[in-house]
């Protein structure tokens, strides 16, 4: 979503063009064809950030909790302190 934006955007903004006037800051003006793709491409480049942003930290969160998962079993596997050890048959630490 983000790269079709900017796609709109730049498409948009090259049926664009500045005033410029004296003592006036400066005015862009477009017709209806970059107004419209302009405003699609702004809503578009918006939306996919927020999306960006949205799936980075759910992805973030996932992977941390399946790391917790994996050391918990680890530890639960190898254990700590005096123990037996079926597969050796003997008392390990």
């Amino acid at each position: 979503m983000f790269g079709a934006g900017m796609i709109f955007a730049g498409i948009g903004a090259s049926q664009c063009y500045v005033i410029q006037r004296p003592y006036v800051p400066e005015e862009l003006v477009c017709n209806t064809a970059g107004d419209v793709l302009l405003g699609f491409g702004v809503t578009f480049i918006t939306l996919g950030a927020i999306g960006m942003l949205t799936s980075g930290i759910m992805l973030g969160v996932r992977n941390k909790q399946r790391r917790e998962l994996e050391r918990n079993a680890q530890r639960r596997s190898y254990g700590s302190g005096f123990h037996w050890n079926v597969e050796s048959g003997r008392f390990v630490f």
